[in-house]
């Protein structure tokens, strides 16, 4: 694997793994264009949507693989970092959706607060759990919000898989020691 997709994919990963995260993110992202092709939303910010939920969504798989888990481990420094700037994905919706900032900022805030809190304990049960009662219930409130499609409905469950489940629990076989 490049240098510069270790971040992505880890140093060593399966074709499959590979395939999957890829294939994933380009389907999703594929179907949320068609599905907001027919708004007057101009071409580039339905060109920035596709990359986002391409990210979004490859980056789930991409970050439930081994190799990826294998990279970031006894880099804790470098897992928050990668995932504090996932702020970034909030912020660009909100210059897509001006009028759904709410939503979006909810997602961002509760997203990279529940991360945090599960990524200080070192008990991986604990961050099991903690992780699930924190996706089910980011997914309820995220639900309340009003969005200008119910598309952008998936972006808080997809979002808090990724970084919440996908990113803040490390794996019990990947444990060892923390900076």
């Amino acid at each position: 694997m490049p240098k510069v997709l270790h971040e992505l994919n880890g140093e060593k990963t399966s074709l499959f793994t590979l395939i999957m995260v890829y294939l994933i993110g380009v389907l999703t992202a594929g179907v949320v264009v068609f599905l907001i092709l027919p708004s007057e939303l101009p071409t580039w910010k339905i060109v920035l949507v596709g990359i986002l939920f391409l990210d979004i969504d490859g980056g789930i798989v991409a970050n439930l693989s081994t190799s990826t888990n294998q990279y970031f481990q006894g880099k804790t420094k470098l897992r928050v970092a990668f995932t504090m700037l996932h702020i970034l994905h909030p912020l660009l919706f909100i210059i897509i959706f001006p009028e759904a900032w709410s939503y979006f900022i909810f997602v961002g805030i509760y997203t990279l607060a529940s991360f945090g809190l599960v990524h200080i304990s070192s008990n991986v049960e604990y961050q099991q759990n903690l992780t699930s009662a924190l996706v089910v219930l980011g997914i309820v409130i995220s639900g309340t919000f009003d969005v200008p499609q119910k598309i952008f409905y998936s972006i808080a469950p997809l979002f808090m898989i990724k970084l919440i489940l996908g990113f803040a629990v490390q794996p019990p076989y990947l444990i060892s020691t923390r900076e």
